[in-house]
């Protein structure tokens, strides 16, 4: 019973996921200044996001931004993709 409630959370947090991709309410309510620092806080390395002084554009602009970056925080270039650990090397993302 408790290894089918796990299997059961995991799929909840899974579809979760999914249907956070496919458009993000933060990425709608606070736009990129507040998207992509929470998408940066989920990220398998250690990134910290930094959004100075940027307002918000037409929806179709903050996607493919919001997605652009997620993907750089998913496989940041020539850094091997390491799990979260306290002693990882962070990594910053400054989106000018």
């Amino acid at each position: 019973m408790v290894e089918l409630a796990a299997q059961l959370q995991a799929g909840i947090e899974e579809i979760r996921r999914l249907a956070h991709g496919i458009y993000p309410p933060l990425l709608a309510s606070g736009g990129l200044a507040q998207a992509i620092p929470a998408a940066a806080a989920k990220a398998s390395v250690t990134t910290k996001a930094t959004i100075n002084r940027i307002g918000r554009y037409s929806p179709e602009i903050e996607t493919a931004v919001y997605f652009c970056c997620l993907e750089a925080l998913q496989t940041p270039p020539n850094t091997p993709v390491v799990p979260r650990h306290p002693q990882s090397a962070p990594s910053t993302t400054a989106p000018t």
